[in-house]
């Protein structure tokens, strides 16, 4: 974050465990919605941007989970833009359909060298420092090359 000049009171962690993001009826749900009901009621954002519901990684769906139900919660009303992570690569995508959304392309061109960037500095997705994992995952080529495109997708839900 300080590499894109993001001040430390712009950063909430919520502390929740990688790869045990809660879902909707596990135990620690309603704790974690309620935890970030509490901060977007605090920030109230007019836009907000989160993985793609359908994305392929269980955390990624359950983030959007906990932070669709805070915003059904709060009585805000944000923009909502979904954005694909994982859903990039054709052999861990799921079958799912776009009806009723918008997809938006946004031109990130003079700023993709700086995402290249951030994203090399994310070392536990593109190292091997976790190796007490066998199973864990590292970003590939193909990923990061898809990454790394001058643009960004993002899907809206159409009024």
């Amino acid at each position: 974050m300080a590499h894109l000049n993001v001040g430390q009171s712009c950063i909430r962690f919520m502390q929740m465990p990688d790869g045990a993001i809660p879902t909707a009826g596990s135990t620690d749900f309603e704790t974690s919605v309620n935890e970030c009901q509490k901060y977007l009621i605090s920030v109230n954002p007019k836009i907000i941007f989160v993985p793609y519901r359908y994305d392929p990684h269980p955390d990624h769906r359950a983030t959007w989970e906990i932070i669709q139900t805070a915003i059904l919660r709060s009585g805000l009303f944000p923009r909502w833009l979904e954005y694909p992570i994982w859903d990039w690569d054709p052999t861990q995508r799921q079958n799912h359909t776009l009806s009723g959304m918008k997809t938006w392309c946004l031109d990130i061109s003079e700023v993709v060298e700086l995402k290249q960037q951030s994203i090399d500095l994310y070392r536990s997705q593109t190292s091997s420092l976790i190796d007490d994992d066998p199973g864990g995952f590292q970003l590939t080529s193909g990923m990061l090359n898809k990454l790394c495109q001058p643009f960004e997708i993002y899907f809206e839900m159409e009024q």
